[in-house]
Order: structure tokens, then sequence, then C-alpha cells
């Protein structure tokens, strides 16, 4: 169901939903959870981090005393060192439109500065997934002019405007498309 409260669309679940049982977290668990935090700290001021961010405080509300206690070990357990990630601080307004039509099949027009060009260049794209690649984000899309998938880097993205328009996901491998873009070779 959806709800028009804001300017933002809200969701609930229907009614008669049973909502998910408690979730019992083991310490390794927990490490894997802080692991995969570390693995993503240049996320940090994205909407993705503070969601991430968000997920942890609940389950945190949750913990026994000693279990907090420990919280520091655990975070200390792993550290995480990365080279040539790309800053998304500056790119939040974006992440949250591209985040929305990615869940809502929601058709954007993009402002893309290629590398080339000083002017950002508009299309008119379905997006269909968000892939992080060594330590960058890029988007891939179905592009009405071309009428063919393209990728985008997330931080060569200037603006996006949501057009309320749904679309439906054509034929689509994210592995595929993986392989392809990037290369990767199975054995």
């Amino acid at each position: 169901m959806r709800s028009e409260d804001s300017s933002e669309r809200m969701y609930q679940l229907p009614l008669g939903y049973k909502c998910l049982p408690p979730i019992t977290l083991s310490p390794y668990e927990l490490m894997s959870l802080y692991l995969a935090k570390s693995h993503l700290t240049y996320l940090a001021g994205t909407p993705f981090w503070d969601d991430l961010e968000g997920v942890i405080k609940k389950i945190e509300s949750s913990l026994t005393r000693k279990t907090v206690n420990h919280l520091d070990r655990i975070v200390q357990a792993f550290v995480a060192s990365f080279r040539n990630t790309r800053a998304y601080e500056s790119q939040k307004d974006v992440l949250l439109a591209l985040r929305k039509s990615l869940l809502l099949q929601e058709t954007i027009v993009l402002n893309y500065r290629k590398p080339s060009l000083d002017d950002p260049a508009s299309y008119h794209i379905d997006p269909y997934a968000l892939y992080l690649y060594q330590g960058g984000l890029y988007l891939w899309a179905y592009t009405h002019a071309s009428k063919a998938m393209r990728m985008f880097a997330v931080e060569r993205i200037t603006s996006v405007e949501l057009t309320q328009k749904r679309f439906e996901i054509r034929h689509f491998s994210s592995e595929g498309m993986v392989e392809k873009r990037f290369g990767v070779v199975e054995d």
C-alpha cells in the first residue's frame, strides 16, 4: 500500500502481513556485519550508508550490555584499506533519486558529464541496476535514444530528474552485463 503523506512516497505492508520474527545474531555474524560496513566507508554521506547505519543502530539497540561492551573489539577486529575509491557524499541527491527510480522502475532524465566534454549530455533512461566495482558505483540503464544498454559512472552524473513514468525491465542479466563491461573471465 502506498501513502502520500509527504513529498516522498511511503509504503506499508498489507494488512495481515506477518512481521519478521526477531533475529538473533551470533558474535561472528555481528563481526561480519561490521566487516561489510568497514568495506563500504567510501559510501559515507550517501543514502546507502545512512540506511546501513540505521540497520546497525536497530541491531545495537537490542544488544545485551555485555555485547555492547564487546563491540569495540568487534569493530577493531577488521581493518579496511582501499585504494582508488571515490567519494560519493556530494552525490547524495543523485543517489537518492537513483535509488527511488531503481526501486519503483521509474524512467529518469539523467544529465551526465562525459570525460571528453565540458557540458553534460542529457539521457532519457530506464535504470536497471547499480553496480559497485573496484571502489566505484556504476549505473546500468536502457537508453531510449540508442535503444541499448549503457553504463554510467555515478560520479559523472550531474543531476537526475524523476519522470513518474514506470517502465518494464527488458531481458537483462546483471551477471552478463558485468562480464561484458568489466572483462570478468571465468576459468
